[in-house]
């Protein structure tokens, strides 16, 4: 086995970056969807604050 790693180091960085970014955009979907719905849930309960006063 190798002990030394070839090619250049930015290029490695490069395709890990590239990697990470691929895994984010499949989680986004949910990701809106999870802030949608915190954000829903912040006006329905401003909303009953406004109902009770």
């Amino acid at each position: 086995m190798r002990s030394k790693m070839k090619g250049h180091k930015c290029d490695r960085i490069a395709a890990e970056r590239r990697e990470n970014a691929a895994n984010l955009m499949q989680k986004i979907p949910e990701m809106l969807l999870a802030y949608k719905k915190r954000r829903w849930e912040k006006k329905m309960k401003e909303e009953e604050k406004a109902k009770d006063k």
